[in-house]
């Protein structure tokens, strides 16, 4: 099994885990980053587990996209700074 499959069904799994212990919560892992196909990033999610409907749900965001945002932010608050 290719090691990026193997890597998505430990993520999975850690996901379940999670949902039966504490039916939700922030997890952090390595995804596969859309924008590169050769690479992984940490993405952070948060999950809840529905028992009902025996579903997990959850949504993330890379690390990476937000430390580009800051860093940006941080630039333009200087840039800024210098001008007044």
């Amino acid at each position: 099994m290719p090691a990026e499959k193997a890597s998505n069904l430990e993520t999975l799994r850690t996901f379940d885990d999670m949902v039966i212990i504490t039916k939700e919560g922030f997890i952090t892992y390595k995804h596969k980053n859309n924008d590169n196909d050769d690479s992984f990033s940490t993405k952070t999610s948060f999950i809840k587990g529905l028992d009902n409907w025996q579903w997990v749900i959850g949504k993330g965001f890379y690390q990476d996209d937000v430390h580009d945002i800051l860093t940006q932010r941080i630039q333009l608050d200087n840039e800024y700074k210098k001008r007044f």
